[in-house]
């Protein structure tokens, strides 16, 4: 991680810390201020004061733009709602990606947030992050869900965490006690159909509940239909992009820029158009990814650095 993205990352949380904002990191703390890839935040804080205190970073430590990304926070319900912002230089290709969750869901209800400052733990003092209770016990719903993109890293990071953690963020649900002592029994001898069943019970165990004890959310549910018609179909945050190239050497040239950009965080994943089916598409581009239509071409050369910087820049926007 360079010095430029370190001291960012590391007068964010100082900036923070020296408001009254209720906040706390979620993951990849333990290495302050060098973080994996984004920096992750649960806050109920208003998204103007946050372009304030980003804005402010930026200028300080001369990053080129801030954009902001409200793919998933535009028209979203607060239980759902991620403030995603960029800090960006396309000439170096430094990037560096900031998420304020309004609270950690579990299929559209408010798994947990954060209310006030004293309802966190710190991390080296300085650093607010959620109770290690819940953040573990919600690593067992992540295995589910990443289970089907075999990320086995992940899987086994998690797993790590869930197992060795006796305290439990406990949702007060029935049959509570026994789904986390069958959850850890599954999990230990790599049952995952078997978990996978467990988790689908408890999540609709907690949801059930949350939904009988405020009945007038209900619409909630429908509302998170909404959600995920606009994620995929109207505002997906991905990319589609047509690029030229006269031979096999320039196509190989563009294959490697796109690979620099996943490298350094830019995009998770780039693919080309006929690689994918109509579905996984949609699938494909509600995260930042590429989809890449190709044409061959003899007229002049076009730099891809610039189609890229000028999709990026009309996609998202400037603060």
């Amino acid at each position: 991680m360079t010095l430029k993205k370190k001291n960012t990352v590391k007068d964010i949380i100082d900036e923070l810390n020296n408001s009254s904002i209720p906040y706390a990191i979620l993951r990849n703390y333990k290495n302050f201020p060098n973080i994996k890839s984004d920096l992750d935040l649960i806050s109920n804080i208003d998204v103007s004061k946050i372009k304030r205190i980003l804005k402010k970073i930026r200028l300080k430590h001369k990053w080129d733009f801030l954009f902001y990304d409200d793919t998933k926070s535009k028209f979203f319900s607060n239980n759902n709602k991620i403030e995603t912002f960029y800090f960006v230089d396309f000439k170096k290709l430094l990037f560096l990606q900031v998420d304020f969750f309004k609270s950690l869901s579990l299929i559209s209800t408010p798994y947990y947030k954060i209310l006030k400052r004293n309802s966190v733990n710190y991390f080296k003092k300085k650093i607010p992050i959620i109770p290690s209770k819940v953040t573990n016990t919600y690593h067992a719903f992540q295995i589910a869900k990443i289970l089907r993109f075999k990320n086995f890293e992940k899987i086994r990071r998690y797993k790590s965490a869930f197992l060795s953690n006796k305290l439990i963020y406990k949702k007060n649900v029935i049959f509570e006690n026994t789904i986390i002592k069958l959850l850890k029994i599954n999990l230990k001898k790599n049952n995952f159909f078997t978990y996978k069943m467990l988790i689908s019970i408890y999540k609709f165990l907690i949801f059930s509940k949350y939904y009988i004890s405020n009945f007038i959310k209900i619409y909630l549910i429908f509302y998170r239909m909404f959600e995920l018609i606009l994620l995929y179909y109207f505002r997906p945050t991905g990319f589609n992009i047509k690029i030229f190239y006269k031979n096999k050497a320039e196509l190989y040239s563009h294959e490697k820029y796109f690979n620099k950009l996943k490298k350094y965080n830019f995009i998770n994943d780039w693919k080309y158009e006929y690689e994918l089916s109509y579905f996984h598409k949609k699938f494909f581009l509600e995260r930042r990814n590429i989809l890449i239509k190709k044409k061959k071409t003899f007229s002049k050369k076009v730099s891809i650095h610039k189609i890229f910087q000028k999709s990026f820049i009309n996609k998202f926007t400037k603060v």
